[in-house]
């Protein structure tokens, strides 16, 4: 899934990040920004977020959350910073997680640039599946 158009993000708040279009969804698993897989198991996820205007020592972040939550692991969030004025980030994660059948993921953003930003458009993106054949 990815968002077709910019989405403003408020300055240093986490902010739940819009996909409002899917290029793929053959078992209807996404939805309101959200996957909810509705098979127990073991699933990738991956999302990614670019901003512009992000001056020199200025970051973004981006990190994904488990029913609401905060996920815990090697790497939950990653930000990275900008090295000059107005500068372009981008930050993606990526994650195993074992969900349950109810359980849901989605993705958030952040920045510290001083003021509401836009993410750009189409770039953004969220990929979920499900890994068969493992056991641990």
């Amino acid at each position: 899934a990815y968002n077709n158009a910019a989405h403003s993000i408020p300055n240093t708040t986490a902010t739940e990040l819009i996909f409002n279009t899917e290029n793929v969804d053959s078992d209807g698993k996404f939805a309101s920004n959200r996957f909810t897989p509705t098979i127990a198991g073991k699933y990738l996820i991956h999302a990614s977020i670019v901003i512009e205007n992000i001056d020199d020592g200025e970051g973004i972040r981006i990190s994904l959350r488990k029913n609401g939550s905060q996920i815990t692991g090697p790497y939950p969030q990653i930000e990275a910073f900008s090295g000059k004025t107005d500068g372009v980030v981008y930050v993606q994660v990526s994650q195993i997680i074992t969900l349950d059948s109810d359980d849901y993921v989605s993705a958030f953003g952040y920045h510290n640039e001083g003021a509401s930003q836009n993410s750009l458009a189409s770039i953004n993106k969220f990929i979920g599946f499900r890994l068969t054949g493992v056991t641990s």
